[in-house]
């Protein structure tokens, strides 16, 4: 209880450097993403609280994007998906359960929906795919079963 200062890492003071490898062009507009691994960024030592942020950094426009709802909003779902050495996570909007991932490499997905077992919803795990400059959109929505 109460409340705790969160500390920059000693690593970090200075600022962050992160590297886009990605062809840039003058004259060009390119919006850089900046996603941020939260369960990743937090740790705790010796009672304090401290933040060195886990970073992907990609253009917009790299790769493709996954986008679903999961459900029921009561289970409080967790999407987790993975495609190789890369493993994503987020939880979908409270108003409405949509979920997107953006900067995805093309190729298959392995999809988990997952919620806390004391809720007693059944996990869910599918494979779908990703392809470059698009989104893809799941068909239907992501419903957890009791």
């Amino acid at each position: 209880t109460g409340e705790k200062d969160l500390i920059l890492d000693s690593e970090i003071k200075d600022g962050i450097i992160v590297e886009v490898n990605e062809n840039l062009y003058a004259n060009y507009i390119t919006s850089i993403m900046i996603d941020i691994n939260a369960a990743l960024s937090f740790y705790e030592s010796n009672g304090n609280y401290f933040l060195k942020p886990v970073l992907r950094v990609f253009p917009e426009t790299f790769g493709g994007s996954l986008k679903g709802y999961a459900l029921p909003l009561e289970a409080e779902p967790a999407v987790i998906i993975v495609k190789d050495k890369d493993t994503l996570f987020t939880i979908p909007e409270k108003s409405d359960g949509m979920f997107l991932f953006k900067g995805l490499k093309a190729g298959e997905w392995e999809i988990a929906v997952l919620s806390a077992s004391s809720l007693g919803y059944r996990d869910t795990l599918f494979v779908d795919s990703v392809f470059v400059g698009k989104t893809r959109e799941l068909k239907s929505k992501i419903v957890l079963k009791k």
